[in-house]
């Protein structure tokens, strides 16, 4: 997988990057508009030339002047030299970081407005939802580990990286309205605190994939599902510094478990597999909806197909179902929800639905236990 061009990594809580062009990223700045410089920060080391002399020592802030200082000496003396800065970001800049994203946020949400199927989704949990997400960025350290996310999409050797914090984005939208969803609501009994550990699960799950987005865009198509999911399983790793809840790090590792055939978690009812269970939905619908890793898939199509998966035990029934009634796709809702309950009349388990083959196709009920006598059998 390809390297990433200009990325950051951040451990106990220090900022460290190689290269000038990370740290202008960084920091936003512009030759021709200071104005958008979001601020000095301070040098947690002292920061080296090419032949390891200090050219700025430690607890020195770096601002404008320092940077086209900077851009000057690599011009003159050393063009292919990439300095390795380790910073110590202070609340100013983080807050910068934070209002980029609840900005983008707003976007996404007003663009996803125009559709009736999501303002029916969206609308009754607007500002609440707007309120939540804000409070679950607060801690500084979850907000610049979900911005490091969106430099690295922003800052891609292609702008085709940016979608996939997009992704991420629509993945933590969506699972913050299924949770809500009075349907579902009533059996999980969320708190408020709950509702805002499952919105930053839902935007760290992926943090492994998207610190390594370039190197996804670089992998044909029909790869970079697979190479999403690997860098996924490092995603707790890249979190470690975070101090968040148990519920966030067991919902993350079940959620990007669960592509490898970790089926388990489908029926469990603890708060982080209901968390899990919300952001797979959430996921893979918003995969097949936006043909990140592929084609687009039609919306009823893929509701259809998470409710097929939901008869088979493949993803949680009353996730789906909350989902599906969320959407106002009442005829989808009433006809699985009809089979559910055909499916409930044996005691034994052994009706199975056939064919599942499309948006309310006919079906039989077939016995897999050949059992002769029930009062059922036609």
């Amino acid at each position: 997988m390809g390297q990433q061009i200009h990325t950051f990594n951040i451990e106990e809580g220090l900022v460290k990057m190689s290269g000038l062009g990370s740290l202008k990223g960084f920091l936003n700045f512009s030759t021709g508009d200071i104005k958008k410089f979001y601020g000095a920060v301070e040098l947690a080391e002292d920061l080296l030339d090419d032949k390891g002399a200090a050219l700025y020592t430690k607890g020195m802030k770096i601002t404008t002047s320092e940077i086209k200082t900077l851009e000057k000496l690599q011009e003159k003396y050393s063009p292919k030299f990439q300095y390795k800065f380790i910073l110590k970001p202070n609340q100013k800049v983080i807050a910068y970081f934070r209002q980029n994203i609840l900005r983008l946020l707003d976007r996404l949400i007003e663009h996803r407005e125009k559709y009736r199927v999501y303002s029916h989704l969206f609308g009754p949990f607007k500002k609440q939802m707007k309120q939540a997400f804000q409070e679950a960025l607060e801690d500084d350290l979850v907000a610049l580990h979900v911005y490091k996310m969106k430099f690295a999409s922003d800052h891609a050797s292609t702008k085709l990286a940016r979608p996939y914090f997009h992704h991420v984005l629509s993945v933590a939208l969506f699972s913050y309205c299924i949770a809500n969803i009075d349907a579902l609501k009533q059996q999980i009994h969320f708190s408020d605190e709950d509702d805002r550990d499952l919105i930053r699960a839902a935007l760290l799950y992926a943090i492994g994939g998207l610190s390594h987005v370039d190197g996804l865009i670089g992998l044909p198509i029909e790869h970079r599902q697979e190479g999403f999911n690997e860098e996924n399983k490092k995603s707790l790793d890249q979190i470690a510094s975070c101090e968040l809840s148990q519920n966030v790090q067991d919902a993350i590792i079940f959620a990007n478990e669960y592509v490898y055939g970790c089926f388990d978690i489908v029926n469990m009812k603890e708060v982080s597999t209901w968390m899990a269970n919300i952001i797979i939905t959430a996921h893979m619908y918003t995969v097949s909806e936006t043909g990140i890793f592929g084609e687009k898939t039609k919306l009823k199509e893929i509701v259809d197909h998470q409710n097929v998966m939901a008869i088979n035990k493949k993803l949680n029934m009353e996730v789906i179902q909350a989902f599906t009634l969320g959407l106002k796709m009442l005829d989808v809702f009433d006809f699985y929800q009809e089979i559910d309950e055909l499916m409930r009349i044996c005691d034994e388990n052994c009706a199975v639905p056939y064919p599942m083959t499309g948006l309310a196709s006919p079906t039989l009920f077939l016995c897999n236990a050949l059992r002769k006598g029930c009062e059922f059998a036609e």
